[in-house]
């Protein structure tokens, strides 16, 4: 350039003002003194390259910071859709527990339930025989009766002072498969003597359905002897 000095008295150069400007864009000379226009171009295009790394990489930022977006959207979806399943968990537990509270009240009400003021009932001569193969047939039966007994028996007359154990209702009834038959399958029914048995009834509906004698032959309990019968029972 034929003046470089500028006429604003004393002061830069215009080569001196072209070369801080660039360089304010991150673009040096190597050549001092040297600012001609094969140079500036030079500067330039260098500078255009600079930009079009800085334009990728900031399209390349945008594109990975939609892509975070959309994964933490996925993210809080989850984390909602997991909180919503723990709620329901959590109601379902609530629902278990209190229909398992309410089950044990009703079989506790059952087990402590007085006999009701009826003849006692007797056996039949012709008994209704269970055998292994059966038991699944009949817990069809006891699962689809309205009412289901567990009846004390003496004689073939129903054991006086032993009052029959009762499930109505919606109540599950206490019935489980042993390796000897059928057993009552709660931990303690409890009468207070005297009583005398010597086997055990199951009425569905009023109906016999099934009998057993004592494979222990007499059980007598003495007067005012409190005795646990949960684990005598079996059919």
């Amino acid at each position: 350039m034929a003046d470089n000095q500028d006429t604003n008295g004393g002061g830069e150069s215009s080569d001196a003002q072209i070369k801080a400007a660039f360089l304010r864009l991150g673009v040096a000379f190597e050549d001092e003194g040297n600012t001609d226009s094969e140079t500036v171009i030079a500067a330039l295009n260098g500078l255009a390259d600079r930009m079009e790394v800085l334009s990728s990489e900031r399209l390349k930022f945008e594109t990975d910071l939609v892509a975070r977006e959309g994964e933490l959207r996925t993210a809080q979806a989850e984390v909602a859709g997991l909180k919503r399943q723990v709620a329901a968990q959590k109601g379902q537990a609530t629902k278990a527990r209190a229909e398992h509270t309410q089950t044990a009240e009703q079989l506790a009400a059952a087990l402590e339930r007085q006999p009701d003021e009826v003849p006692a009932r007797k056996l039949p001569k012709d008994l209704p025989e269970l055998d292994k193969g059966d038991v699944s047939s009949l817990l069809d039966l006891v699962g689809s009766a309205s009412k289901v007994e567990v009846v004390a028996f003496m004689e073939g007359t129903e054991a006086l002072g032993v009052p029959p154990l009762t499930i109505e209702s919606d109540v599950p009834v206490p019935l489980r498969v042993g390796f000897a038959g059928l057993a009552l399958g709660v931990e303690r029914w409890e009468i207070t003597g005297p009583a005398v048995i010597d086997g055990w009834a199951l009425y569905l509906d009023g109906e016999l359905a099934a009998y057993r004698k004592r494979d222990a032959g007499q059980l007598t309990i003495g007067s005012h002897q409190v005795w646990n019968l949960a684990g005598d029972v079996l059919l």
